[in-house]
């Protein structure tokens, strides 16, 4: 099963990994489950198998180790992206990715998530199509997907008005609301419900480290459970 939690929706998703289980628990069969969900890898997987490039770098009983030994691999992604051959895909060219402060440096570590960060996505439009749109997904360091965000995802009237030739999109990222950890945006693009162009996870990618100053609060100066770390404001009523 190759990425089949990357296709359909949640009530797709769900049949097959149930017609998974049953195949392998209820008929005694081995199920090949490939995927980047770390998560979903831990839970549903009793072996795990890496490859790196054609070659096998861990074959283990123990998924954790091997699922650990994946994310290790992973960490060698930085704050700027920049294509050394700009490859064109469909109406698109990605050139560059990244992850700049207010001053416009680039940032690849932040202490706590309440800098403002932005995420500059440049490209080249060899078409302008009706139902073209770009962003990005956001994944944290178990490759849990966040969230997703688009350039259309407000009213019509305030999308960027992009041109033919070379663009630049910047978007403000969350702030106060990640936890400790490494989080990745990749890149993402499609025919709005007809096509991908730049499918999830699959995209050129930006990371940035967020480590400490989560809050003022001195009852709150480590690492939260959960996967997001939010402030809200509490008041008497």
């Amino acid at each position: 099963m190759d990425e089949v939690l990357a296709v359909g929706d949640a009530e797709f998703q769900k049949k097959c990994l149930g017609k998974m289980e049953e195949v392998s628990k209820g008929q005694g069969r081995t199920v090949l489950f490939v995927s980047h969900n770390m998560n979903m890898i831990r839970n549903l997987c009793t072996r795990g198998l890496l490859l790196r490039e054609g070659i096998v770098g861990s074959d283990d009983d123990d998924i954790v180790r091997v699922t650990s030994a994946y994310l290790q691999g992973e960490k060698n992604s930085t704050a700027q992206w920049e294509a050394d051959a700009p490859r064109q895909m469909d109406c698109l060219t990605p050139l560059s990715m990244k992850i700049v402060d207010e001053d416009g440096a680039v940032v690849s570590s932040i202490r706590g998530s309440r800098d403002s960060l932005y995420l500059v996505l440049e490209f080249e439009l060899h078409e302008i199509v009706s139902s073209f749109t770009i962003g990005c997904v956001c994944f944290d360091q178990e490759k849990n997907e966040l969230f997703w965000s688009y350039a259309t995802d407000t009213g019509e009237g305030s999308w960027p008005k992009l041109r033919l030739g070379k663009n630049s999109l910047k978007a403000k990222l969350p702030q106060g609301l990640l936890n400790k950890g490494t989080y990745t945006y990749h890149l993402l693009a499609s025919y709005h419900f007809i096509k991908w162009i730049v499918e999830p996870g699959k995209g050129p990618s930006v990371s940035v480290d967020i480590d400490g100053g989560y809050s003022d609060s001195p009852f709150w100066q480590s690492t939260r459970s959960g996967l997001l770390a939010p402030t809200l404001e509490w008041e008497v009523l």
